[in-house]
């Protein structure tokens, strides 16, 4: 499956670089991303024994938005980065974004019971000048769900220490007004 996921995202770079070589260029295990204030942003691969130890992809980018969405690969595990194209500011994610109907605001939820990738709900903003987090909880998370364009749900799972089995499941439902989020069970 990782490997499919890999290959998805290879070929999704290829046609980044070759569709806006001013912005994105691939050079052997060098990504850059060259920004509108004048700033280039570099990310280097790291391979060790055939195995990315860190492997650097674009896996989209939102035009509309100004925003290109890298995936970085570890050895086990990985993130995701909403970087802006304008500023260069930029919101770790532990998964790919689910925006809601305009793309206006991201969540983003991981329940990795492995902890090779941060368990986290992120709930953020992206606009034409900047990425930010307008809300954050690090709890084993998942099903994102938007049930209109400010409002959105996840369910927040809290596992028992000693024997791994699942204690609780709730759902947080997050409400954005002004770019200010209120989330509660």
């Amino acid at each position: 499956m990782m490997l499919v996921c890999n290959l998805r995202a290879f070929a999704a770079e290829k046609d980044y670089t070759k569709d806006f070589p001013k912005i994105f260029k691939k050079e052997k295990e060098t990504l850059t991303i060259q920004l509108e204030n004048g700033k280039v942003l570099s990310f280097t691969d790291n391979l060790t024994d055939s195995e990315p130890y860190l492997k650097t992809t674009i896996k989209d980018y939102y035009k509309n938005l100004n925003v290109v969405l890298i995936r970085q690969q570890y050895y086990e595990g990985g993130s995701y980065r909403l970087i802006s194209l304008a500023s260069g500011k930029e919101v770790s994610l532990p998964e790919t974004p689910v925006w809601n109907s305009n793309q206006q605001y991201f969540a983003a939820a991981n329940d990795d019971e492995s902890s090779y990738t941060e368990s986290t709900f992120i709930l953020g903003k992206c606009d034409k000048e900047e990425c930010k987090t307008l809300f954050e909880r690090k709890e084993r998370s998942d099903e994102v769900k938007w049930k209109d364009a400010n409002t959105v749900t996840v369910q927040i799972k809290k596992y028992s220490d000693e024997t791994g089995k699942l204690e609780s499941d709730k759902t947080l439902k997050c409400e954005i007004k002004k770019d200010i989020a209120k989330c509660a069970e």
